[in-house]
């Protein structure tokens, strides 16, 4: 690996020099933007190019010293050379100024590297590995002939030049993403990528060392994959085109559950019966907790139709056939054998909700969630209390081990992409294993994401139980709690575990988003128990 790196506005910060030395000359008003563009513009937009002209021969000449490096650049020199990945300063500049005293731009520069601490054995830079071209194409020459694998720069100019080479991994240094007109970059060119910052730039070096390793080969692109609220994911895109699906999964002392074996079994055991319509188990790292898998091309189902049910019952209907070869399978997460183990869940799920603390999330359990879970718990006693004999049930009596299902768990559309034959892929298997296909039947309907129509409940009741009358005596007593559950399960963002797992998954998760939670759940809620 041998990166490219340029110069000014990707290693040294310009902002405050720009703009502190353009008050000392008191070409500029106090109240504009601090930042070199706001600086830059508002000169040109006053006739004044040739007092910016002359500002950047001085900034960029004696007055560079004030100047500092971006943040974490130095440490990410130091953490290349402690991993033997070679660095090259490329950048391009005139010599000198266009305007004003002739200051050496070059000797300027390198002075300042020297300054600031970056010619050292620590960052495994020095003059020799530093090169100043005077113009774009001969730094696009000695990137070529610097035989650099990645560059990174904060001009798309540069990095989409018709002349840089397509096959070295370009990134932009887009620090301003919010005050520059860099974001439409990948309008551009699909294959350059956009860091914010030194640190992040650090961390898509070490991931892409890492599954080289783990894959065992160099890959062409690392894409992180959005959508996933627990895990990171990431499109891998190989040499010879293949894409692959990588996710890294969330891990903290909190939560015990081990996501990555669960998926991992769970899919090779389907794979291996022939199952087709889901991801194929390539690999797993338990290191860094990675599982690895072949990639599904698709959309999201955005309306459910009468075939995207048969293709679930088929699907779940396949896996039950082989449910006497999966004793070696754990239970799903949160199983539930008899009635009993339903409400506990449940219930414990209300119970977490007592460590959140905005003020409108607790006036919206403490007035409507709490009083209608009691509410429906005291009805499913009640009903069942006057059934007759026949369909009275055992809260505590377990359901037979015959009477278990291999359950996907989390099953639904939401977790589901559609190709364009029309075929159906089931993802995300990290809490599946043996389970009462009544909490499989609840959650299938229950979950918010792709709403499922309930005209399709008896059908699918009829489906999964057949001749199984309890089952379905259960499942319908069940489903009003269920509605509960997700209503829990929406506020999961405001309890500090699983908004840790929620920002490990969505790097830059904000307080928006959690209000927007609450605003589903409430809306849930009302469309769920507005007619009882």
């Amino acid at each position: 690996m041998i990166i490219g790196i340029d110069f000014d506005n990707t290693i040294v910060n310009y902002e405050d020099v720009f703009y502190n030395l353009a008050r000392e000359r008191g070409i500029i008003p106090v109240n504009i933007g601090k930042t070199k563009q706001e600086v830059k513009e508002f000169l040109q937009k006053n006739e004044k190019e040739k007092e910016w002209t002359e500002l950047q021969g001085i900034v960029y000449g004696p007055e560079i010293l004030r100047a500092e490096p971006y943040q974490g650049v130095i440490d990410f020199f130091k953490w290349c050379k402690k991993n033997n990945i070679r660095n090259y300063i490329i950048s391009h500049k005139t010599r000198f100024p266009f305007i004003g005293e002739k200051h050496d731009l070059h000797l300027w520069a390198k002075k300042w590297l020297q300054e600031k601490g970056f010619f050292n054995d620590e960052t495994g830079i020095s003059e020799d590995n530093t090169f100043f071209n005077l113009t774009l194409q001969e730094k696009i020459k000695n990137v070529k002939k610097l035989k650099c694998t990645h560059f990174i720069d904060d001009l798309p100019e540069v990095l989409t030049n018709e002349s840089f080479p397509k096959e070295i991994k370009r990134t932009l240094f887009d620090v301003h993403k919010k005050d520059n007109k860099n974001n439409d970059i990948n309008d551009i060119d699909e294959n350059i990528e956009k860091t914010e910052s030194w640190n992040e730039y650090q961390k898509k070096i070490e991931l892409e060392i890492n599954v080289n390793k783990f894959i065992g080969e160099s890959t062409v692109k690392i894409c992180k994959v959005s959508g996933g609220r627990n895990n990171r994911a990431y499109m891998i895109i190989k040499k010879n085109e293949e894409k692959l699906f990588l996710k890294s999964y969330f891990v903290n002392n909190l939560d015990i559950r081990d996501r990555l074996s669960t998926e991992y079994s769970f899919l090779s055991f389907v794979w291996n019966k022939g199952i087709r319509n889901i991801p194929q188990p390539l690999k797993k790292d338990k290191e860094f907790s990675w599982g690895l898998y072949s990639y599904v091309e698709g959309e999201k189902i955005k309306e459910v139709i009468p075939e995207h049910i048969k293709q679930v019952l088929d699907f779940w209907k396949e896996i039950n056939k082989n449910k006497k070869e999966a004793v070696h399978l754990a239970n799903a997460s949160e199983a539930c054998f008899n009635i009993d183990d339903h409400i506990s869940c449940i219930e414990k799920r209300i119970k977490r909700l007592e460590e959140i603390e905005d003020l409108q999330v607790r006036e919206f359990i403490n007035n409507k969630l709490i009083p209608k879970w009691k509410f429906l718990q005291e009805e499913i006693n009640k009903k069942n209390e006057n059934n007759d004999d026949k369909k009275k049930i055992d809260f505590l009596k377990s359901i037979s081990l015959q009477e278990r299902c291999l359950s996907p768990s989390d099953f639904g559309f939401h977790n589901a992409l559609i190709n364009k034959e029309g075929k159906i892929f089931f993802l995300d298997f990290e809490y599946a294993g043996w389970d009462d296909p009544a909490k499989m039947v609840c959650d299938f309907f229950c979950q918010p994401e792709v709403p499922v129509h309930i005209e399709y409940f008896n059908y699918l009741l009829r489906e999964v139980f057949d001749k199984d009358e309890e089952g379905v005596i259960r499942t319908k007593m069940l489903f009003p709690l269920y509605q509960i559950k997700w209503c829990c399960i929406m506020l999961n963002e405001f309890i500090p575990r699983d908004c840790q797992r929620r920002t490990f998954a969505m790097q830059g998760y904000e307080e928006i988003q959690k209000k927007e939670q609450l605003k589903k759940a409430q809306f849930y809620f009302v469309a769920a128990f507005s007619k009882q």
